[in-house]
């Protein structure tokens, strides 16, 4: 039996105690050894419910494979790896991907970190021992005095989101609901939902030109008809399912929409969406409809799921003349999927007015050379709502542009 095996012997007491014990015993086997400290516990409520804190979790499977490897998880929900001969590389890999589940929480996109948060801890144990001892004992003692600290935290939380939350009761999103809401779909006219924004290529000193349009159903409109009372989007694996039933809905009604439009339409799609069988007749449909190009865009947390679904989806569409998107994406996570060989058409990175200050020219720095490693026109700079996102993109020489500023110049009168 290894040792890396025997911390598994006491399967009644807890992880916290398990971990104490093995970091103890550790002592005369630290060389090659790493640790990695993932905090889970520091997410908002929402994005640690029990499927995600197991998607997590199961993301370490090949590293404690194949590196001697144990998985610690602890009672508030944070992962604890240790393993013997992974690279900082292998093991930054798996990290890297958590920060793209957990994306949208700024503990994960990294804003937190300025506040003292950081999603990770490392440990080369060699050098780092005594702290880790230290750090295991500490999650020990937090652990049987059980996590005050913790819960007190999620309890301040919750006050003050109640208390920013409009007046009127809003319930969370649960199956039971998902299902009621599933069925109102049914019989619902989406066409009146349905909006359009568009894509422009901005060239200094032109009128924006619309490239293609992003087709998208008005989810606020949509809630304030079938259930006003609860809050889609406190469940985020829930709310996929909900948007892979309103995927159906929309290729349903879309190929008569789609004859009256010139330009190219993009559609917001589930992999799952792509690889049912409905979508096939909905790609039939359409092509009596129009010839001419179609987008689909994917979620940066749908095609990392399941990276292999994503690429077979990838492929498929391409095999019928459509152009792949990934949309989602942010300063942070662009530089590293930039540099990730997914074979795509276009990314659709988020503007934010942070890459102005001061205090982010290494992240400016890197956010350009993946404009460079992708190439210009492939980006595409979305939600833009100052003259100051459009003069940031065409500083890199992106051209392509989307957000309520594009929108106000379309409107814009034009000089004779």
């Amino acid at each position: 039996m290894s040792f890396a095996q025997t911390a598994q012997k006491q399967p009644t007491v807890s992880h916290e105690e398990l971990l104490a014990d093995y970091a103890r015993r550790l002592q005369h086997h630290l060389p090659g050894r790493r640790a990695v400290h993932i905090h889970l516990s520091r997410l908002a409520a929402p994005n640690r419910r029990e499927h995600h804190i197991r998607i997590a979790a199961n993301s370490w499977d090949p590293i404690v494979k194949r590196f001697e490897g144990q998985l610690f998880h602890l009672g508030n929900n944070d992962l604890i790896v240790v393993c013997k001969g992974a690279s900082v590389a292998e093991l930054d890999n798996i990290v890297l991907k958590l920060r793209f589940l957990f994306s949208e929480d700024p503990l994960a996109e990294g804003s937190a970190e300025m506040e003292g948060r950081t999603f990770c801890t490392w440990y080369d144990l060699q050098k780092d021992y005594s702290r880790f001892l230290e750090t295991t004992q500490d999650l020990l003692k937090r652990r049987k005095a059980g996590y005050a600290e913790e819960r007190a935290r999620d309890a301040a939380l919750a006050v003050a989101k109640a208390d920013a939350a409009p007046a009127g009761p809003r319930h969370p999103l649960d199956p039971t609901r998902l299902a009621r809401l599933e069925q109102g779909l049914v019989t619902m006219d989406l066409a009146p939902m349905i909006r359009r924004q568009p894509v422009c290529a901005v060239m200094p000193g032109a009128p924006p030109m619309p490239v293609f349009q992003e087709v998208f159903v008005a989810i606020a409109e949509l809630t304030k008809r079938l259930m006003p009372d609860v809050d889609l989007f406190t469940d985020r694996w829930l709310f996929q399912r909900l948007t892979e039933s309103l995927d159906q809905r929309v290729l349903a009604a879309l190929p008569e929409l789609e004859g009256k439009e010139k330009h190219s339409t993009s559609l917001n799609l589930n992999v799952a969406t792509v690889l049912s069988p409905g979508f096939l007749t909905f790609d039939k449909k359409l092509r009596f409809a129009t010839q001419k190009t179609m987008l689909a865009e994917f979620q940066m947390i749908d095609v990392f799921a399941d990276l292999g679904s994503f690429v077979f989806a990838r492929d498929f569409l391409r095999e019928r003349g459509w152009r792949v998107v990934l949309d989602g994406l942010n300063y942070l996570t662009f530089p590293v999927v930039a540099g990730a060989d997914l074979n795509l058409d276009l990314q659709k990175v988020i503007w934010t007015p942070e890459l102005q200050a001061d205090v982010q020219e290494n992240r400016r720095t890197s956010f350009r050379q993946a404009v460079e490693r992708v190439g210009a026109d492939k980006v595409v700079l979305c939600r833009c709502d100052s003259n100051e996102a459009i003069s940031f993109g065409q500083s890199l020489g992106v051209r392509l542009f989307q957000g309520r500023i594009v929108d106000a110049l379309i409107q814009a009168p034009r000089g004779n």
